[in-house]
């Protein structure tokens, strides 16, 4: 079995439905030579990937998996694996994960990185509450007026408290400057100078507070079985409140209301219990 790893570099047709993608894709496999290499199984991930996986699946007549949304027909799939808050109808060829399918193995480090990490950042005898700041998007809108409440609270902990802002890309420069103007001198934010230690900090904190807004951090902080704190977000879609709603049901997470408490969670690994249906199922292929 051929085993590579393609990736699809975004070209203008990208920009169409993935219909369209599809249509085009068609018309140009019939002018395109026949691949000598076979493949037993496509695994696909995101839009754009989807009408590749389906030409590839028609033409060599094999077996696909696609993860997300492919925005075509489920039929063109054997399998699809799609977030709860998706809200798909219940259909044999879909599995379905709590949030998106993070990687646990970034979390672990060696010891002396460990111990370089903690030097650098100052965090011996410290607790560490790491902060994950989303931002603005299709599905949400961050103001001001949703962080100053937290800013608030963690400027009023006491010396034994780190508190380390981590930004995305996806962060208002306006929220930038207004938590590194407003927060404490000894605290800290990241990334700066191309250096960023997310992984390492979700590995070390005590307590993980997440912007509404970020599926993606909140699912990557689950992983670590510490206490989480969704902050809330104003303006932010409905399907992804029902998403944090299932979390606070399965006691996995609570709602920011104006303090940092600590709490014995549990870590929740989707993509280790997806890998292990997706396993099952290709042996029934």
């Amino acid at each position: 079995m051929v085993k590579e790893t393609r990736v699809i570099l975004k070209k203008k047709i990208h920009f169409l439905p993935n219909l369209g993608i599809f249509l085009i894709l068609k018309i140009q496999s019939f002018f395109v030579t026949e691949n000598k290499e076979k493949f037993n199984l496509i695994i696909s991930c995101g839009r754009i990937t989807a009408p590749y996986s389906v030409i590839l699946k028609q033409k060599l007549n094999i077996k696909n998996i696609h993860i997300l949304n492919p925005y075509l027909n489920f039929k063109n799939f054997d399998t699809v694996i799609l977030p709860n808050h998706d809200k798909v109808k219940i259909n044999k060829k879909v599995l379905n994960s709590t949030g998106i399918l993070a990687d646990k193995q970034k979390l672990i480090f060696t010891r002396s990185q460990l111990s370089n990490f903690e030097n650098i950042l100052e965090l011996k005898k410290k607790k560490v509450i790491s902060i994950l700041i989303g931002g603005s998007g299709k599905s949400s809108t961050m103001s001001l007026d949703d962080i100053r409440p937290v800013l608030k609270v963690v400027n009023d902990l006491n010396d034994k408290h780190k508190v380390i802002f981590l930004f995305s890309r996806r962060t208002p420069e306006f929220i930038k400057k207004f938590i590194i103007n407003e927060k404490r001198s000894i605290d800290n934010f990241y990334p700066q100078n191309n250096f960023n230690p997310y992984w390492f900090l979700l590995n070390r904190s005590d307590c993980i507070l997440v912007t509404a807004d970020s599926i993606s951090m909140t699912s990557e902080a689950l992983l670590t079985g510490k206490p989480i704190l969704i902050i809330p977000i104003i303006k932010i879609k409905e399907k992804i409140k029902n998403f944090h709603f299932d979390l606070k049901k399965q006691g996995l997470i609570k709602f920011f209301k104006n303090d940092i408490i600590f709490w014995k969670n549990k870590c929740l690994d989707e993509s280790k219990r997806i890998a292990y249906l997706v396993k099952k199922k290709i042996g029934s292929f």
